[in-house]
């Protein structure tokens, strides 16, 4: 009974030291950390057990971490996101999760990865029927990290400010009356529903979200933003500032009969699966899903980095970059996610071409779970990694909003 209270009410105190679990330089360090929480929880008023009961309770946690991500999760929605005080955490999203590498099934790695995307000042210039056009000033970071940094097979760090201006073109319902009054009934027929997966097999929902589809037009997204970011690996022994420029094009053909919907290759294989499990009635790419695409040049300034410091290229130096990201359904509670990412270093040394550090591929896919649950394969490797890395992940994710 002990050891269960135990567990419940202290795992919570891995997550608060975690930053400082993963940056631990061995396990010295480690136990050093361990030790630390068995005394706090021993010198909590209100629970009294022998030391030794306590570190072997702290090391089984610390066990239950590296093996089971869900545990972690749980924590953490059960004692942080519930708390809806802490506004500014309402754009975080964080993952828990244990990698597997292919080449050896014996490394194994339990981490951590987040992404924070925060409109710190946005401003509308114009609004009509037509569209919108606007400017923000944002702040984004994103990153993994793992417990063992020197299996951490994605580590790379962004860290960024930027300022936008973006365009938006159509998108805009075009109703006549006996529509719009349809509409509004059935919206207050599927607002009495209050379990959501009721709500998305609801015949008012499906009719209703059919009409919209129907009544959108095409949508046509423009961003251009000037970014300063710091890019870095978990511990900092590789850091360089990036000053850039960014293009960003989303475009959406809402209505699932248009020319455009059906040309959306990359949700044709996922439209046949929708119908097998239901989601879908009859085989219908959606061009909602057309895949967004990135593309930016920049000015990289390299601080740490002792590979090109070895090879005497730490000179500032001009990089091309190139993203693109895909989300899907796949069933009512499933989705399909994937992100290609290309980096290459314009007009690269020979000296620098040769330590194959000028060009960097990456890409990663996941099935996820409306619970939270998901499956992820990653291949490639990122800035700062010097080898292409297949890595299959299990874990669990929560959005803070």
């Amino acid at each position: 009974m002990i050891n269960k209270l135990l567990r419940n009410s202290y795992i919570f105190l891995f997550i608060i030291l975690f930053p400082a679990l993963v940056s631990a330089q061995d396990n010295q360090e480690n136990k050093l950390l361990l030790d630390f929480i068995s005394n706090f929880i021993s010198n909590h008023k209100t629970l009294t057990v022998p030391k030794d009961s306590l570190n072997k309770i702290v090391s089984d946690i610390y066990s239950d971490m590296i093996n089971n991500t869900e545990t972690l999760n749980k924590t953490l929605y059960t004692y942080v996101i519930d708390n809806s005080s802490i506004s500014f955490l309402k754009d975080l999203n964080l993952k828990f999760k244990t990698f597997n590498f292919k080449d050896d099934s014996n490394k194994t790695a339990l981490g951590l990865s987040y992404s924070y995307n925060k409109d710190i000042q946005r401003h509308l210039i114009n609004q009509d029927s037509s569209g919108s056009t606007g400017i923000s000033f944002t702040f984004g970071a994103e990153g993994n990290v793992a417990m063992d940094k020197d299996i951490n097979p994605d580590n790379f760090l962004d860290t960024k400010l930027s300022f936008h201006y973006f365009l938006s073109q159509g998108g805009t319902i075009k109703t006549d009356e006996s529509t719009a009054i349809l509409l509004n009934n059935l919206e207050d027929e599927a607002a009495k529903i209050t379990d959501k997966q009721t709500l998305t097999i609801s015949p008012f929902w499906l009719q209703f979200r059919t009409l919209i589809n129907q009544n959108l037009s095409t949508q046509f997204y423009y961003d251009f933003s000037l970014n300063a970011s710091l890019e870095s690996n978990q511990d900092f022994s590789k850091k360089q500032y990036v000053y850039g420029t960014q293009f960003g094009f989303d475009l959406k053909a809402w209505n699932p009969n248009s020319t455009l919907a059906n040309l959306n290759i990359f949700d044709w294989p996922f439209s046949i699966i929708r119908v097998f499990t239901g989601c879908d009635k009859n085989i219908s790419p959606r061009g909602s899903t057309i895949p967004t695409i990135l593309a930016g040049v920049d000015l990289i300034n390299p601080q740490n980095d002792p590979i090109r410091a070895e090879i005497e290229a730490l000179k500032t130096y001009p990089r091309f970059r190139f993203e693109s990201s895909f989300k899907t359904q796949i069933s009512n509670s499933s989705w399909f996610t994937a992100n290609f990412r290309y980096y290459k270093e314009i007009n690269a040394p020979k000296v620098v071409s040769n330590a194959n550090i000028d060009e960097f591929i990456y890409f990663t896919s996941a099935f996820t779970l409306s619970n939270g649950l998901y499956f992820s394969y990653t291949t490639g490797k990122l800035p700062f990694d010097m080898k292409n890395e297949q890595v299959y992940s299990l874990g669990f994710q929560y959005k803070f909003n």
